[in-house]
């Protein structure tokens, strides 16, 4: 009789240690439905840009020199389910007329987000630190660029497979920097970028 109450203690014990675990884990990911992204995502994006040295007033009114540009540019999101991300990419973009001198060039680019879905197919996404990217080509090639904002929003399909992403009407201020080799001297462009992204599920 000893041994069997033995043996229930220790069945009891291994069951309550094993509810413990279900639940912790439950407890440590509770993300469900439309917050439980994950998996990479391709991305095409395409948009327009307005540039200016001095910035913009509260009208988004381009405050100096202005001029317009467009983008294109393809990569990898990475959705994690904790809410957060990486993404990284290249992007391709004209400078247009009448900036003093118009070009074509590309660049590559990288930065980590968080985000937020909810079950109303919508989801928001902020970037978290900065953007960094890197002229591959064109005038400015080698220089690096920095800002640090950017906000996107948009839907999410219900099986997850498409995401629409979207930024628009937000004043960022990019910071250039030559390389090291260069004698050049840091500046900073302001921008208001309308951008939109379509992202498909590759891992599926």
């Amino acid at each position: 009789m000893k041994g069997n109450s033995k043996k229930l203690a220790v069945f009891v014990s291994i069951t309550a240690i094993a509810m413990f675990t279900v639940v912790a884990l439950t407890w440590a990911d509770d993300r469900s439905g439309k917050e439980a992204i994950e998996g990479e995502y391709a991305m095409m994006s395409a948009g327009t840009c307005l540039f200016s040295l001095g910035g913009f007033d509260s009208n988004y009114k381009p405050i100096g020199a202005s001029w317009p540009g467009s983008t294109m540019a393809t990569g990898i999101w990475t959705f994690h389910r904790n809410g957060t991300g990486t993404v990284q990419g290249t992007a391709y973009q004209l400078t247009l007329p009448p900036n003093a001198n118009p070009h074509a060039a590309t660049q590559s680019f990288s930065f980590n987000f968080t985000y937020k879905g909810t079950d109303d197919d919508t989801i928001t996404a902020d970037m978290v630190g900065l953007f960094n990217a890197t002229f591959l080509t064109g005038p400015n090639a080698h220089y690096t660029v920095t800002t640090d904002t950017y906000h996107f929003f948009g839907n999410i399909s219900a099986d997850h497979k498409t995401i629409t992403l979207a930024n628009g009407n937000e004043v960022q201020k990019f910071n250039l920097t030559p390389p090291p080799t260069s004698t050049a001297s840091p500046f900073s462009v302001y921008g208001i970028c309308n951008i939109g992204r379509v992202l498909t599920r590759l891992d599926e």
